[in-house]
C-alpha cells in the first residue's frame, strides 16, 4: 500500500495522484517486492511469495529460552 506524502491516505497500486488531496504520488513511494507485488514499506515478508525483505534481523534463541 502507498500512502501518500501530504495527507497520509492510503493509494492504490498505480494511482498517480492522491484520491483525496490531488498531490502527485511520487514513483519512489511504491515498494515493491521481486515478484513484482507492491508491499508496505513496513512488511518484513511478501505477502505473495513469502520473501523475506532486506534489513530484517534474526532473532536467534539463546539456550536458556530453547528450554
Amino acid at each position: 500500500m502507498v500512502e501518500c506524502k501530504d495527507c497520509s491516505n492510503d493509494a492504490l497500486s498505480g494511482d498517480n495522484f492522491c484520491r483525496t488531496c490531488g498531490n502527485e504520488i511520487e514513483e519512489h513511494d511504491v515498494h515493491t517486492c521481486d515478484c513484482g507485488v507492491v508491499v508496505h514499506e513496513n512488511d518484513q515478508f511478501c505477502h505473495s511469495c513469502g520473501a523475506e525483505f532486506e534489513g530484517v534481523e534474526e532473532v536467534e534463541e539463546t539456550e536458556e529460552e530453547q528450554g
